[in-house]
């Protein structure tokens, strides 16, 4: 049964289960925490701002079709906003549950570049690379988009990489707000990250706060 429905994300217990210290972040967590960002209005606008969600980003990545036949499908604000933030997840459609790892590329329309935040070195690299890929084709730009890993604060276990791309995704949203500067933009000023425990905590708050489950999920 649903714990919460939230628009257009439902969220299970094992969901819930998932914001637990050691464990894994599932998807529709990281979905969740967009939406949530959207609806509340911590974002500044789609015409500044698009959290493409994961389904969407392993989409992108991994269909077998014509890249562009995806616009219908996508927010139109991809091709307009200034910065596009792509979960990226290890996993291949051909292999159920094999994804173990999340990192976060952000595009900048501005550069026409896109920056790769990873809390385990350049894991997914090769992943963040073939999206960047994708997304070149389905903007329908004159130029591959490169690829530059970025610096930011590493996770010392092997559960937290979910929890670091929220922290990263909440750090982003607010700086984009608060300079135009690029350089200053897509670096990590690492004693601004919320602590990962603190990012679990913050999100379970918001989820009992917003399911008409509470019940179920103060007994849990």
């Amino acid at each position: 049964m649903p714990v919460l429905h939230y628009h257009d994300v439902v969220l299970h217990a094992e969901d819930v289960a998932s914001l637990d210290e050691g464990q894994w972040l599932t998807d529709s967590i990281i979905e969740f925490h967009m939406e949530y960002l959207e609806r509340n209005h911590q974002t500044p606008g789609n015409d500044v701002v698009t959290l493409l969600r994961p389904g969407m980003v392993q989409l992108l990545s991994h269909t077998q079709e014509d890249v562009t036949a995806l616009k219908p499908v996508l927010p139109p604000s991809l091709s307009t906003s200034q910065a596009v933030f792509m979960p990226i997840n290890d996993g291949v459609p051909e292999s159920a549950y094999s994804g173990s790892h999340w990192s976060l590329l952000v595009y900048l329309h501005q550069t026409q570049k896109c920056y790769h935040y990873d809390s385990i070195r350049d894991s997914n690299l090769d992943q963040a690379r073939l999206t960047a890929q994708r997304l070149s084709s389905l903007l329908e730009l004159p130029r591959p988009i490169s690829v530059i890993p970025m610096a930011c604060p590493q996770q010392t276990n092997g559960a937290d990489c979910g929890v670091h791309v929220i922290a990263l995704v909440d750090y982003f949203v607010r700086k984009i707000q608060e300079t135009s500067d690029i350089e200053t933009l897509v670096s990590v000023d690492s004693d601004e990250i919320a602590a990962t425990s603190m990012v679990r905590k913050r999100l379970l708050s918001v989820i009992k706060d917003e399911s008409h489950e509470r019940k179920f999920l103060d007994q849990s």
